[in-house]
């Protein structure tokens, strides 16, 4: 009986010793648990990149343009003066900075009652200096002044073309109005066709716009296109009436459809074409700016033209340049 009686304090007191123990050994397991279970909570969560509050309000397409853009192609330094190959400021006082090393018959194509001040330039307005090349058209019937650059674009090099205009009150567009051209011809004269034009054209409103228009009698301006014009339509910036305004294309030539056109007025940029055609196969590519159209009114119509450059790289709206 005495065994029995120690064998069951002894179980007694085992048990209470296992008791204690496991309540010990708890306490530390409850505080690694309680401990990861705070780092889960206070873990960074897994964050999806969203807009900014500034960003969020927009909508997409304005988050879009707001974006850092890519590098303009082709690529130039912007407003590098060393770049011109030619270049005309009419602080000559005449046009004679238009036949500097050019051996082509014409320089002057006009057509229809177009007229320009004796020598061609004027003190009435000027982007730089004292001098402007002035044209003024009665547009009633078609009628054009134009001014042809012909031995850069001969080369079949790709250049950047460009041209301060002002244009000195509201017109309003009737059937068209070209101020700034490429032309082509199949043999070695001066383009006769139309491929692509700068063309002014109205809003609504009578808003007056730069609205670049491809206009070639072959099929294009892209492979499998038809012949047909196309018009590339813009609501990024319009013309002011009264100011002085820039105007500069990018052209890479092509007879085939590797072409490349760039538009910029006032540096922001208007038309991008890649892949195209500028001018008919084995033929020639013409250059002129120009005060052409039919139907505008007020008419007579005048348009002013100053610092006109080709360049191998991007000008960009310079104030002015030194004449080269």
């Amino acid at each position: 009986m005495f065994f029995t009686k120690n064998l069951a304090v002894l179980t007694l007191a085992a048990l209470f010793l296992l008791l204690l123990s496991g309540c010990r050994l708890g306490r530390p397991l409850a505080k690694i648990r309680d401990k990861v279970a705070e780092r889960k909570e206070n873990r960074p969560s897994e964050v999806t990149a969203v807009p900014s509050s500034d960003q969020a309000d927009q909508p997409v397409a304005a988050q879009e343009a707001n974006r850092p853009e890519a590098a303009a192609a082709p690529p130039g330094t912007l407003g590098n003066v060393s770049s011109i190959v030619w270049s005309a400021d009419f602080e000559t006082g005449d046009l004679s900075q238009w036949a500097v090393n050019n051996t082509f018959k014409t320089i002057e194509a006009d057509s229809g009652k177009c007229s320009r001040p004796k020598r061609g330039v004027t003190t009435e307005q000027a982007h730089s200096g004292q001098y402007s090349m002035k044209m003024v058209i009665d547009a009633t019937r078609k009628a054009g002044c134009r001014q042809f650059r012909k031995p850069e674009v001969d080369t079949g090099k790709p250049y950047y073309y460009s041209a301060w205009f002002y244009i000195p009150e509201a017109v309003q567009v009737g059937t068209f109005w070209n101020i700034f051209q490429f032309k082509s011809n199949g043999d070695d004269s001066d383009g006769s066709d139309v491929f692509w034009k700068l063309e002014v054209r109205n809003d609504p409103d009578g808003t007056m716009r730069i609205v670049p228009v491809w206009k070639g009698p072959i099929p294009g301006p892209h492979e499998g296109d038809g012949i047909d014009t196309h018009l590339y339509y813009q609501n990024l910036t319009s013309i002011p009436v009264g100011q002085w305004f820039h105007l500069e294309v990018y052209l890479k030539q092509s007879e085939n459809f590797d072409g490349h056109i760039m538009v910029w007025q006032d540096g922001i940029e208007i038309l991008n074409e890649q892949n195209v055609r500028t001018k008919y196969p084995g033929g020639n590519q013409g250059w002129s700016v120009n005060n052409y159209g039919e139907g505008l009114k007020p008419t007579p119509t005048t348009l002013y033209i100053d610092d006109v450059a080709i360049s191998t790289e991007r000008l960009g709206p310079l104030p002015g340049f030194t004449r080269q």
